[in-house]
């Protein structure tokens, strides 16, 4: 919480500066003239006054009523010219405010006309046009950082459109008997691909785009999806929201990504029967990774070689079947990694990862028949807290050398199994 505080006190800092900016320029031009010839003046004798003090009061030599004539007209020509020069530069700053203004009128109304055509052309049936439209409103999105947020959530619902088949037997539904071939074929799956594309082209830091799409939220509602690919991307201070994922055997590829402030949540509606979802290789700092209720079968978790330094990954609640946890070779160092599900035949391999810290808790039900295998670990630092599963003694498929190296790690952190 304290990270984004900055954040948003340069926000504020800045909206009331557009505040104040807004209340200058709509003041009457006489407003203006008068409020900066009297701090003129004022700044004047203030001044005046001080040089006065400073040099003692010095005495003026007495001078004739001509003489004082022409030093009264002098003095006169010079505050008026004086005043004339406020009164120009006060002008001219006030029409090039009032210039700039209408400049950003155009402009927003020029972006506001660029999101309705590009909207247009994504509700066309045409392919041609609704890829030209996804062309335009992922170029819009660079220009306007302003309002980049609502140009994603527009890009992300056109993601979340159903796919449809020529074989589908009414449009934007995909037929029970439709095969991978035929939606790989079809238009709509092509222009989900290529609107995918766009946003990893702009979260990826060797994409060469021109403008870096984070700390936005995206979400992700999709019933059919066979790869989500955002490998080697980077995510500061972004929200990942995948929700209704139900295809079967897709993989959601999180892999060697830069991964900081983020929260990434996989919520109650999300299955992904067969699939996968991997963060093998990722560095994740300071991020949240939420399974929330998820109810999946056959999915394999890959952590491989990830380096995990704070933030939480939690399976809260849910259940998990028939799945597969990897996380060989990954860095613990602090954050806490957490089960809390209903667990049956699934597998937790943690072969040669490291831990500094941190919290590692198994909170499983159901009686899980499969491994939590720690061999090769390396506890440079125990964790804080470890909470193993109760049932861990008495499920005869762990050998005695499993056993032992679950004891000695649940020892080194003064909890027993």
């Amino acid at each position: 919480m304290g990270k984004h505080e900055p954040n948003s006190l340069l926000k504020r800092v800045r909206a009331s500066l557009r505040w104040i900016n807004a209340q200058w320029t709509q003041r009457p031009l006489l407003a203006h003239v008068l409020l900066v010839l009297t701090l003129a003046a004022g700044s004047a004798v203030v001044t005046g006054g001080i040089l006065w003090s400073v040099a003692g009061g010095p005495s003026l030599p007495p001078i004739s009523g001509e003489s004082a004539r022409l030093e009264l007209i002098k003095v006169s020509l010079l505050v008026t010219g004086g005043i004339g020069g406020v009164v120009a530069l006060v002008v001219t700053y006030r029409r090039q405010q009032l210039g700039e203004r209408e400049e950003r009128r155009e402009d927003t109304r020029l972006m506001h006309d660029r999101f309705r055509e590009a909207s247009a052309q994504l509700g066309e049936e045409a392919e041609m046009s609704q890829t030209a439209g996804i062309i335009a409103l992922a170029s819009l999105a660079d220009d306007w950082p302003e309002q980049r947020q609502m140009c994603v959530d527009l890009l992300c619902a056109f993601i979340q459109k159903p796919l449809h088949t020529s074989t589908s037997p009414s449009e934007g539904d995909v037929s029970p008997t439709s095969t991978d071939a035929d939606l790989e074929s079809s238009s709509s799956y092509r222009l989900q691909k290529f609107a995918i594309s766009e946003i990893r082209k702009r979260l990826d830091p060797l994409a060469g785009a021109i403008e870096n799409w984070t700390g936005l939220r995206y979400e992700f509602s999709i019933s059919h999806i066979d790869k989500l690919n955002l490998s080697h991307t980077n995510l500061t201070d972004s929200q990942l929201i995948f929700r209704n994922s139900s295809a079967r055997e897709s993989v959601i590829d999180f892999s060697h990504c830069k991964i900081s402030g983020t929260v990434i949540e996989f919520d109650e509606t999300f299955s992904l029967p067969g699939g996968k979802i991997s963060f093998s290789g990722a560095k994740i700092h300071s991020s949240e990774i939420r399974f929330k209720s998820v109810r999946t079968r056959g999915v394999t978790f890959a952590f491989d070689a990830l380096e995990f330094y704070g933030g939480l990954v939690d399976f809260d609640l849910g259940s998990i079947e028939n799945g597969h946890f990897s996380a060989w070779g990954a860095e613990f160092h602090g954050g806490t990694f957490r089960v809390n599900s209903l667990c049956k035949k699934v597998d937790f391999h943690f072969r040669g990862s490291e831990f500094s810290g941190g919290v590692l808790k198994f909170e499983l039900s159901g009686g899980n028949k499969g491994w939590v295998e720690f061999h090769g670990i390396d506890l440079k630092k125990p964790p804080q807290g470890v909470d193993l599963p109760w049932w861990i003694d008495e499920y005869s498929g762990f050998d005695s050398a499993m056993l032992m190296q679950l004891r000695e790690l649940s020892a080194a952190c003064q909890i027993n199994p």
